[in-house]
């Protein structure tokens, strides 16, 4: 017997996205379907929208909250379904994704149901499969728009929390033993750029959950765990604070710590990376020699004062370091630089194997 799923929706001021997500439920026609819309007291059209669809949905209240998540235990008040599931005002069920779960739920009894997602960017959409069960303990799997929880099981939404209150939620029901299984298909559209997009904050706020959750666990291999979760946190917070002076000067100090002081700086890159370590660049300016750049187009021109070049250049090099500020290509560079058979005097540094190192000497400091 399939259950009664309960979908609760919670609103605030969507008046263009909102009429798609509540046509997405209705459209599931799922005969034992429970749908409640918790609005914040919208001031736009939100509420006419509502309105138009009431005899679609089971309850609906607009009222003053106290958040996103306040209104979420609004909804966790009002649900009598066997499963709940929480649908944002800008995001959309995939066609007939509640049969799928119900099918999934018969026989398996689990207490969590899980299943892929389709982000979408403007009209760029991308296939996203949950992360593995494990790494729940370092950051939500996937979307909780894709996740389906006994009603029996899901509590409430710690309110001290302002965006990541539902990875605290899903982290202890993981932790508390419940089950939770895989659908593999897609159940929702999840918009990007929506409430928890505020990605350094929400970072935060999943580090303060996860390293307390693992803290007071009884799982084993503690300290591993613990260990990534500050190594995610870490990086975070070098994506997020590299500009921040503070932050800044200790990067830039343990880097010029390890470029020798009696050798000309090149560096490899002119993009981003070498943007977020201008500070770097700035300081070392008169050892800095010149760029070079993979890009044809950035030869000849003129980077934080200095040339950047061709790197074929660097065949005639004796006697400096090459600092390699390219993330994503770093292994291809470092390849490169290797075939080129450079002279023994010329030292590599790159960005990903300098930033690892970095790492680990604040962690031992933690």
């Amino acid at each position: 017997m399939f259950p009664k799923i309960s979908v609760v929706t919670v609103v605030y001021n969507a008046e263009k996205t909102v009429e798609r997500t509540i046509r997405s439920v209705i459209e599931q026609k799922y005969e034992k379907l429970e749908y409640i819309v918790i609005d914040g007291g919208s001031t736009d059209e939100t509420v006419n929208i509502i309105k138009k669809y009431s005899d679609f949905i089971t309850y609906w209240v607009s009222e003053p909250d106290g958040g996103i998540y306040d209104a979420m235990n609004k909804g966790i008040a009002l649900a009598t379904g066997d499963y709940i599931c929480f649908l944002n005002a800008d995001d959309w069920f995939c066609r007939r994704a509640l049969h799928t779960v119900a099918t999934f739920s018969e026989g398996i009894g689990a207490d969590v149901l899980v299943g892929n997602i389709v982000s979408v960017d403007g009209t760029t959409k991308q296939l996203e499969y949950p992360k593995t069960l494990e790494s729940i303990l370092w950051g939500i799997p996937t979307a909780h728009q894709a996740f389906f929880v006994k009603t029996s099981c899901v509590g409430s939404f710690d309110t001290q929390y302002r965006i990541a209150a539902d990875y605290k939620m899903l982290l202890d029901l993981y932790l508390s033993g419940k089950t939770i299984h895989y659908v593999p298909y897609s159940l929702v559209y999840f918009s990007l750029g929506g409430f928890s997009d505020q990605w350094y904050e929400s970072s935060k706020e999943v580090y303060e959950i996860s390293k307390e959750a693992i803290l007071k666990s009884q799982i084993d291999n503690k300290e591993y765990y613990l260990g990534i979760c500050n190594r995610i946190w870490l990086r975070k917070q070098i994506i997020h604070d590299v500009q921040n002076e503070d932050f800044a000067l200790k990067v830039t100090d343990y880097i010029r710590e390890l470029l020798p002081d009696n050798k000309e700086i090149i560096i490899w890159g002119t993009g981003g990376l070498a943007n977020s370590f201008s500070r770097v660049i700035e300081i070392e300016r008169s050892r800095i020699k010149y760029f070079v750049d993979n890009d044809e187009s950035k030869w000849g021109e003129n980077t934080y004062g200095c040339m950047t070049r061709n790197p074929l250049c660097l065949g005639e090099e004796r006697n400096v370091s090459i600092f390699v500020l390219n993330e994503l290509n770093s292994d291809e560079i470092l390849d490169q630089i290797l075939d080129m058979g450079l002279d023994e005097s010329v030292e590599v540094f790159d960005y990903n194997t300098v930033m690892f190192n970095y790492e680990n000497k604040v962690i031992r400091e933690l």
